[in-house]
C-alpha cells in the first residue's frame, strides 16, 4: 500500500514539474534528451533517485539545454547554483555528466533531509533549502513582474491621466480651440505668473 502511495506522489510531482517549464526554456526535441539518457540512468541508479524524477527536474529546470543559465545564475542541465556546484565538487557546470551527477546527488541529499517528502525536496531544489525552511513548507512562487504589454498599457493610462490633469488646469477662455489642446502646467496663483 505504501509503495503505491509513493508512486502516486512521484507521479504527481513529476506532472507538476513537467508542466512548470521556465519562461526561457526552449522545447526540446526527442534527439536532444536521448543524448543524456545514459548519464541520467547511471546517476539515478548510483544515488537511488527515481530516474523519471531526474528527467522531470531536468525538463523543468533547463528544458534539456546544457548551456542554460538562469537569471539567478544557475547553470547547466540541472541548474546548479555556483555555490552548490562548488560544494559538490563540480569543475564545469556545463558538462552534462558532471552536472547531472551533482544535481542528482544534491536531490538525494534533499530527499533525505526532508525525510522522503518529495514535495519539500523538489521545492528546496528549486527555491533553496533556506526558503523551504523559512516558509515551513513549499514557498509560494516569487511575484512575477508585469508583462511588457501590461506595463505599456499601464504607462499609457498614466500618461492619459496626467494629460487630463494638465488640461483641466488650463484656463484659457479666449484662446483658440487648438491652443486649448496643448498641455499647460498648473501654477499656483501669484507665483511665476506674468501678466
Amino acid at each position: 500500500m505504501a509503495r503505491y502511495a509513493t508512486q502516486a506522489i512521484l507521479l504527481g510531482v513529476t506532472v507538476a514539474i513537467t508542466t512548470a517549464a521556465p519562461a526561457g526554456a526552449q522545447t526540446y526535441r526527442l534527439a536532444d534528451h536521448r543524448a543524456y539518457s545514459r548519464e541520467i540512468a547511471d546517476a539515478a541508479a548510483r544515488h537511488a533517485v527515481p530516474e523519471r524524477l531526474v528527467w522531470a527536474v531536468i525538463r523543468a529546470e533547463s528544458g534539456f539545454d546544457p548551456r542554460a543559465v538562469s537569471r539567478q545564475g544557475a547553470r547547466g542541465l540541472m541548474q546548479l547554483m555556483p555555490e552548490t556546484a562548488a560544494m559538490l565538487g563540480v569543475r564545469d557546470a556545463f558538462n552534462p555528466r558532471e552536472n547531472i551527477d551533482a544535481g542528482v546527488r544534491h536531490l538525494r541529499a534533499l530527499i533525505e533531509r526532508f525525510r522522503n517528502d518529495l514535495r519539500l525536496a523538489i521545492a528546496a531544489y528549486n527555491a533553496g533549502e533556506r526558503a523551504v525552511a523559512a516558509y515551513g513548507g513549499v514557498p509560494p512562487p516569487p511575484r512575477q513582474p508585469a508583462a511588457p504589454g501590461r506595463r505599456l498599457s499601464q504607462a499609457i493610462s498614466n500618461a492619459r491621466r496626467a494629460w487630463a490633469r494638465r488640461s483641466a488646469c488650463s484656463t484659457s477662455s479666449g484662446a483658440s480651440p487648438r491652443a486649448k489642446m496643448k498641455p499647460r502646467y498648473c501654477q499656483p496663483s501669484g507665483k511665476g505668473t506674468t501678466s
